[in-house]
């Protein structure tokens, strides 16, 4: 029987070869026709290609799972060691510190941080009294609202510093002596340091909020206080200063009662951005604060009046370094001074600082006249005396070091022998 045409095509279709799988990595191999490449190899190499793809997208997917798990841990360390190891660490620090420096009791009650905005506060400082019972400098909470340009600048830069309610309780004892007298024998005896450049700092937006100062006057069975002390400086920098600036100049106290209040201004839309604060003083008599200085004068003061008018000026120049000037002008009158066995040594009818600029940053003075009315200088040496003014000089000179300058050394102007040589008497006369 014959086959029919269709049959015959049918059965003359070479049989499909078997599908070779994929291998592991993406490609596909296949075999090539005994024609040359024809539509069977295109079609084998577009399923190659087919295949890496569907295999490299888990691939990138996975990729990315595990840098955002690392990423996660990352943060979440750097927020553990932020909120919990820091404020643990600085608790312990501040107290061994200032404790050390200060030789007294410091402890305080908590201390955080945020390491994500690198905010700062540290509440409830104690620092007691050398007696350890009653207290010395407290405060109730310090925030300072740290920048990031800290790590461009290489410097400390502080958007924000915050002080509230700080209290200090001084105390004078029936011998003159102050309860932080310790303090300020230890520092002056300290070695001076060499004046060096400008160090580089930025502090911006300083508050001080409700202060208080209480003066327990033993020797004289008084008491003092300083209360309602606030206080607000724009800036205080030698950087130029990038932060907003919304705290404006202004001080406010009561003195046993009595307000005192020096509001400034600001002009925010000048290029500068200028702040100012005025301070006059009319005719203060210094005999008034003469007593309570906690360190002897060389000197004895009879009278003196001081006059005060003077603006203090924060200007931030655009690209430029800021400046805190106090310009005006200062008074002196009716000063009259004395050395300590009463012989007379200063004394004039006034002296007058007109046009006076002084740059806190920098330390730059600047003064358009000087004025000195009626003066009256009295030099002299005595018997004994190598150099004029010799008494005042002893008295300026701390007493640790001049005994240790003067240690093992014979008086200049004396023999050995310890016998005065002849003719020093009648030259050493007051003159």
């Amino acid at each position: 029987m014959a086959a029919s045409p269709l049959s015959r095509e049918t059965t003359d279709v070479p049989a499909a070869e078997p599908a070779v799988p994929a291998r592991r990595g993406g490609w596909l191999p296949f075999r090539r026709s005994p024609g040359g490449g024809g539509a069977s190899g295109g079609g084998a190499s577009a399923g190659g290609v087919g295949g890496g793809a569907s295999t490299g997208g888990p691939r990138w997917r996975r990729r990315l799972l595990r840098a955002a798990i690392v990423l996660a841990v990352l943060v979440a360390l750097y927020a553990a060691l932020g909120f919990l190891l820091v404020p643990w660490i600085a608790r312990g620090q501040i107290e061994k510190q200032l404790g050390a420096q200060l030789d007294r009791q410091a402890s305080v009650g908590k201390v955080t941080f945020n390491p994500f905005k690198l905010d700062a506060s540290v509440q409830d400082l104690l620092v007691r009294d050398r007696d350890g019972s009653s207290p010395f400098v407290q405060f109730a909470r310090l925030d300072v609202d740290m920048s990031w340009r800290s790590l461009t600048a290489l410097a400390p830069v502080l958007a924000g510093l915050r002080l509230v309610e700080p209290k200090v309780a001084l105390r004078r004892e029936p011998d003159g002596r102050y309860n932080f007298q310790d303090l300020i024998d230890k520092w002056s005896n300290q070695p001076a340091g060499e004046d060096g450049p400008t160090p580089h700092f930025s502090l911006s937006n300083i508050v001080l909020e409700n202060g208080r100062v209480d003066f327990d006057d033993r020797a004289k069975d008084s008491r003092h206080a300083v209360s309602a002390i606030n206080i607000g400086v724009p800036f205080i920098s030698s950087l130029p200063v990038h932060e907003e600036l919304f705290v404006e100049p202004h001080v406010s106290a009561e003195v046993d009662g009595s307000r005192f209040a020096a509001d400034g201004k600001t002009r925010p839309f000048e290029p500068d951005r200028p702040s100012t604060l005025r301070i006059d003083l009319d005719a203060f008599d210094l005999l008034r604060v003469v007593p309570y200085s906690p360190v002897p004068l060389p000197v004895v003061l009879k009278s003196g009046r001081l006059t005060l008018a003077n603006t203090v000026e924060f200007s931030q120049p655009p690209d430029g370094t800021p400046h805190v000037r106090v310009t005006g002008d200062v008074r002196l009158d009716d000063l009259d001074v004395t050395e300590k066995g009463g012989e007379p040594l200063l004394k004039f009818g006034s002296l007058a600082a007109e046009g006076l600029t002084f740059t806190l940053v920098g330390r730059r003075l600047e003064l358009r006249r000087l004025a000195l009315q009626s003066p009256q200088v009295v030099v002299q040496r005595r018997a004994g005396q190598t150099q004029f003014f010799e008494s005042v000089l002893a008295g300026i000179k701390p007493a640790g070091k001049e005994a240790a300058g003067s240690a093992g050394k014979e008086p200049a102007g004396k023999e050995p022998t310890g016998k005065e040589p002849a003719g020093k008497e009648s030259a050493g006369k007051e003159s």
